[in-house]
C-alpha cells in the first residue's frame, strides 16, 4: 500500500506508522523501528511522522535513537525557542542517560547561541552549562556562562550569589582585579560580611591598602555599635600600619565612641597616643 500511495509521501509514511503500531502490539519491537524508519525516510519533515517516532523511542527506552531524533529536529525546526528546548531535552539524556557530558555541552552551546528564547529554556539551559564546565575545570566556559545568567538575575540576592561565583573563577584562573570588581558589584547588590572579607583578602594580597581602609568605614558606617567598633579598629589597625598615625587615631576614637567599653578600641587609642 505504502508503494502505490509512492507520489503522496505523507500518506506513505502514515502507512508504515500504522504498521509500526501493528509490529508493536506483537512486541516486536525491531520490526517497529525499522518501519518507523522507513516512514521517516519517507517523510524527514516536522510532523507526526517524526512525533511517532520520538513517541515511539521514548516509550521503549530507547535513549540513543531519541536523542538523535531530537537533535535532527532541533535543526530544522524553526522557531528559536523550539529548538532550543529540543536541543536541551536531547542534552538531558546524553548527559543523565550515557553520561556523554561533551556531547551534552555541544547541544547546550547550540541551544544558548538562540537565546533569547524562552526564559525558562534559556536558564535551565545556562544552569546546565554552568554545571559542566565547572566540573570539567573550563574557567573560561564557566564564566562566560555565568555571566549570561547574571544578565537574567531578577534580584539583587541572585545578583549577588552570581557575582560572588564569578568572582571565585576569575580569582581561580588567577585575575585578581576582575575578582575584586567582581565582589564590589556582589556588595552593590546585597552586602554581606563574607564579601567583605573575601574583598578584604583580595585587596591585601593586592597591598591596596587605602581600599581595605575604605571597605571598613564603609561597613562601620551602617552597623550596629559593637560591630562598628570592631571594624573601625581595623582600619585603625590599618592606617596605623600604613604610618598614618593621625588618622588611625582618629578610627580608634570613632571605635571607642561607638562602644565605650571596647577593650580592643580602648587599647587601640592608649597605645597610639602614647606614641
Amino acid at each position: 500500500m505504502a508503494a502505490a500511495y509512492g507520489d503522496d509521501a505523507e500518506l506513505a509514511a502514515r502507512l508504515f506508522v500504522e504498521q509500526a503500531e501493528l509490529l508493536d502490539r506483537t512486541n516486536d519491537v525491531a520490526g517497529a523501528r525499522a518501519a518507523l524508519e522507513r516512514a521517516l525516510a519517507i517523510d524527514s519533515n516536522i510532523g507526526p511522522t517524526r512525533a511517532a517516532c520520538v513517541a515511539h523511542a521514548a516509550a521503549k527506552r530507547d535513549w540513543a535513537w531519541t536523542a538523535a531524533l531530537l537533535d535532527e529536529e532541533a535543526a530544522l525546526e524553526p522557531a528559536p525557542v523550539r529548538a532550543a528546548a529540543l536541543e536541551l531535552d536531547a542534552a538531558c539524556i546524553h548527559r543523565i542517560a550515557f553520561g556523554a557530558e561533551d556531547r551534552a555541552v555541544a547541544l547546550l552551546e547550540r541551544a544558548a547561541a538562540r537565546a533569547p528564547t524562552a526564559r525558562r529554556v534559556d536558564l535551565r539551559v545556562l544552569d546546565d552549562l554552568v554545571m559542566l564546565h565547572e566540573r570539567a575545570g573550563r574557567t573560561a566556559e564557566a564564566l562566560r556562562a555565568r555571566r549570561r545568567r547574571l544578565a537574567m538575575a531578577e534580584n539583587a540576592a541572585a545578583r549577588a550569589i552570581e557575582q560572588r561565583a564569578i568572582a571565585a573563577l576569575e580569582e581561580a584562573r588567577g585575575d585578581a582585579n576582575a575578582a575584586i570588581a567582581a565582589l564590589r558589584e556582589a556588595r552593590a547588590a546585597a552586602p554581606d560580611a563574607r564579601v567583605r572579607e573575601s574583598l578584604d583578602r583580595l585587596l591585601a594580597a593586592a597591598a591596596r591598602t587605602d581600599e581595605r581602609i575604605a571597605l571598613f568605614e564603609e561597613d562601620a558606617a551602617r552597623a550596629d555599635d559593637d560591630a562598628r567598633s570592631a571594624l573601625l579598629v581595623r582600619a585603625s589597625a590599618l592606617a596605623e600600619a600604613k604610618g598614618e598615625n593621625e588618622r588611625a587615631i582618629g578610627l580608634a576614637r570613632a571605635a571607642l565612641v561607638a562602644r565605650p567599653t571596647d577593650e580592643a578600641a580602648v587599647d587601640a587609642l592608649a597605645r597610639l597616643l602614647a606614641a
